[in-house]
């Protein structure tokens, strides 16, 4: 009978790079949403998508997520009022490039992405 024993420590393939960071909205700390990273491959972006919660303006894809690979990346944010609240404004995407290592970046979504957004108690189409 042969055992196979895999080997302990670290996960096969590339490692990935943590990325945390601060997130407001119109110069105000988002309460709750989301950041995802989706490495843009039509500019040599390679790798998973990452991602991470935002919890009281901050993230950390070491506590709530999953880390990239650095390059180009489109980074979509969504934003809420609370867990599972009503949004704040509609998905805002960027534009970054992460360099290799771990990082930490700052972002603000300008108030300008809430045009478009349903006034409050309003029926959505």
């Amino acid at each position: 009978m042969l055992l196979l024993i895999g080997c302990a420590g670290e996960p096969a393939g590339p490692k990935l790079n943590d990325v945390t960071g601060k997130i407001t909205f119109a110069g105000q700390s988002v309460p709750a949403g989301r950041i995802v990273f989706t490495p843009d491959t039509a500019q040599g972006g390679l790798g998973p998508q990452g991602f991470a919660e935002i919890h009281s303006g901050e993230f950390d894809t070491r506590r709530s997520g999953q880390g990239v690979l650095p390059g180009p990346m489109h980074v979509r944010i969504s934003g809420y009022e609370r867990p599972n609240g009503p949004p704040l404004f509609l998905d805002y995407e960027i534009e970054l490039d992460l360099q290799p290592g771990d990082m930490n970046v700052t972002l603000d979504v300008p108030s300008s992405a809430a045009e478009g957004l349903p006034a409050p108690g309003a029926e959505m189409p």
